[in-house]
């Protein structure tokens, strides 16, 4: 862990910003509450494209984007579940 933020987002919200390195690779995941419809639903399947993954739960929603392998992306999202 190499950074942690925590930003004001639009309708008085917070989301946390957390950056990892290996010195190699670098990811940074962005975590917020849930609102409106995306509470009511659970999608659990990440969505990859290019080193970004977008998922959400019944109560966050998280974007994670890196430079590693899409191996090491999909274990760390695994480990979130």
């Amino acid at each position: 862990l190499t950074g942690v933020w925590i930003v004001p987002v639009p309708g008085g919200r917070q989301m946390s910003i957390q950056r990892y390195t290996d010195g190699v690779n670098t990811i940074a995941l962005f975590e917020q509450p849930a609102t409106g419809k995306k509470v009511l639903r659970n999608d659990n399947k990440p969505h990859i494209r290019a080193g970004v993954v977008h998922w959400s739960t019944t109560d966050r929603v998280f974007t994670l984007i890196g430079s590693a392998r899409r191996e090491s992306i999909r274990t760390i999202v695994d480990s979130m579940h």
